[in-house]
């Protein structure tokens, strides 16, 4: 599926198999931008670090994906902000078989690398899904 970042999304986490923290009803830009990185923002602002947790399940449009399901999962990162127009073009992201469990995981990974390479903040990573294909799983 070609994503473009107004589909409708929901995702729970977890910790030690007991559910944490769920995202629903909101599209998909809004799930990664402001509900997993403001996510990220809180722990290290409590903890003075960022905390990985396991993926329940994400749904996207219809379709619900759990733990076990396998995907094909391409982004482009780019910054929110960017005053001196260094970085003119999105970088592309890509997994091939990532199991959902470590979809959460792997969104907190991209916002952590980017915002190292990058020289900035994370709260100035702007990260967008643009495919994501089931291989195995659902």
């Amino acid at each position: 599926m070609i994503c473009n970042g107004r589909e409708l999304a929901s995702l729970q986490i977890e910790k030690d198999n007991k559910p944490i923290c769920k995202f629903c009803s909101t599209t998909l830009n809004i799930l990664l931008n402001d509900g997993i990185r403001n996510n990220i923002i809180n722990h290290l602002k409590v903890n003075s670090k960022i905390e990985k947790f396991t993926t329940q399940f994400l749904t996207i449009n219809d379709i619900k994906m759990e733990k076990g399901t396998k995907v094909y999962i391409k982004f482009l990162i780019s910054l929110q902000e960017d005053y001196y127009n260094i970085y003119k073009d999105k970088f592309k992201a890509y997994a091939e078989k990532l199991d959902i469990k470590e979809f959460y995981n792997y969104v907190v990974d991209l916002y952590e690398d980017y915002a190292y390479e990058l020289d900035t903040d994370i709260d100035n990573i702007k990260i967008e899904l643009t495919e994501i294909k089931v291989l195995e799983g659902v």
